[in-house]
């Protein structure tokens, strides 16, 4: 589990969701399993894509 803050936001991601809900500044903006949420290429891609590519890049540092 994750927990990735973001003044005045604060995101929980969980990779064991059955169903996900996304929230931008309160309202909800997308709901979904992450397969769906993936395919939608919103807001929850886009999350999971800069938490990914950080992982990524300490990966590279760490091996070079």
């Amino acid at each position: 589990m994750d927990i990735l803050l973001d003044e005045p936001t604060a995101a929980f991601l969980s990779r064991l969701a059955d169903r996900i809900v996304v929230l931008d500044n309160s309202p909800i903006v997308e709901v979904g399993d992450r397969a769906q949420l993936m395919a939608n290429d919103g807001l929850y891609a886009r999350m999971f894509r800069l938490q990914a590519s950080s992982y990524n890049l300490q990966e590279s540092i760490a091996n070079s």
